[in-house]
């Protein structure tokens, strides 16, 4: 007879030191994670205080019913706040941010997997702290950790995907989406622990565990993963495994770049990408990423992302109720080119091609021959 239980796998859009933002998706995601009927949650690495400074999403974390004692990742502060990571506020603030997460009453009956910095005896560990109904049960650090270069590598100019994975015994039973608009994400499975502990005691794994030296201590507590009443629902049954999911580097390439775009952009506050066009493949190439952008914008909004329309409608100065339907109608708002050329030595093609390009895209254009701000300049700089 099996064991059944459900279990639930997050990827959020977390900030370098957002620690009320980052907490507040963390709540969300645990608030998800209930509703599809999971009992135990794991999140991406340092989520509280937060790995990624720049993403769409955060770090993969992956759900493993195998063999594995370890922990996936962190999520409280991340490997993203750099230096911030060597002074006394992050982990701090993120045992705050904890204490406000286990005196939500709403984030009680479900097993919690939350990543975060701690500090022990002026040693910095990156930890997953296991926890239920407001209690503490388990701080585990990680035992190999990354050369400082690695842990400190990505500023903000690194893409971290998502594409949270339930596997069970080697075998994928729920993937979430690799780039995605969305804050939070989360993936719920069913899995069987009896097919667990069978594979685990198979002849040659059952003789390497009993000749292993490394033994775990094991923490009793009062709550089930999954009531035997419920393994009595004929109804209920084990996800099944499927297929992972590819794409090909072409769509890694246009999803990547357009969703690091649009979270850069609505961070950092600006009104919108300005490029100058050339003619020339380079200012394609970079016009399309924008475009690329724009059409996983209009996706998210047609879903009904809420967060990407009120971004939309800040950046973009639509009115209420009002929201672009095509990328076209977006890129005439937030992305701008200008053909920079000069009368005497640009030529006729490298003009229609930047104009066929600005016309395809709908962006909002400029063209300024800049021979006279050339003379000006070159006349100054010989008078010095």
């Amino acid at each position: 007879m099996g064991h059944l239980i459900t279990v639930a796998a997050c990827s959020l859009n977390q900030w370098a030191l957002d620690f009320e933002g980052n907490t507040k998706r963390i709540i969300e995601s645990i608030k998800k994670a209930k509703e599809a009927g999971a009992k135990f949650r794991v999140g991406p690495e340092l989520e509280v205080g937060i790995y990624i400074p720049i993403v769409s999403q955060i770090a993969k974390p992956v759900v493993m019913l195998i063999s594995s004692p370890y922990f996936s990742s962190i999520q409280i502060c991340g490997y993203g706040c750099l230096d911030h990571l060597l002074e006394q506020d992050p982990p701090v603030h993120c045992w705050g941010m904890l204490e406000r997460i286990l005196k939500d009453e709403e984030c009680y009956n479900i097993l919690l997997d939350i990543g975060m910095p701690v500090q022990h005896r002026n040693v910095r560990y990156n930890c997953r702290i296991v926890c239920l109904n407001g209690k503490i049960l388990l701080i585990r650090p990680k035992m190999w950790l990354a050369n400082d270069g690695d842990y400190r590598c990505d500023g903000d100019r690194l893409y971290y995907d998502g594409c949270a994975m339930i596997l069970v015994n080697g075998e994928v039973v729920a993937q979430g989406s690799q780039f995605s608009l969305n804050d939070v994400e989360v993936v719920t499975a069913t899995v069987d622990l009896e097919e667990v502990r069978a594979y685990r005691s198979t002849i040659s794994r059952g003789f390497q565990a009993a000749m292993s030296e490394m033994k775990y201590d094991r923490i009793l507590t009062d709550f089930e993963l999954g009531p035997e009443k419920d393994d009595l629902d004929v109804d209920r049954r084990p996800s099944p495994a499927i297929q992972p999911r590819y794409h090909s580097p072409e769509e890694e390439n246009a999803l990547c770049t357009g969703a690091f775009l649009w979270d850069y952009l609505r961070w950092c506050g600006a009104a919108g990408y300005l490029v100058p066009l050339s003619g020339g493949i380079d200012s394609c190439a970079t016009v399309t990423a924008v475009f690329s952008m724009r059409r996983l914008v209009i996706e998210a909004c047609e879903a009904g992302n809420e967060q990407v329309i009120a971004d939309v409608k800040r950046l973009a100065k639509y009115t209420e109720g009002n929201i672009p339907k095509a990328p076209q109608d977006l890129c005439n708002q937030l992305l701008h080119t200008i053909y920079m050329g000069m009368s005497k030595q640009s030529f006729k093609e490298t003009r229609s091609r930047a104009k066929d390009l600005l016309n395809a895209l709908n962006s909002y254009h400029i063209n300024l021959d800049i021979d006279d701000v050339y003379e000006h300049s070159r006349i100054s700089l010989l008078a010095r």
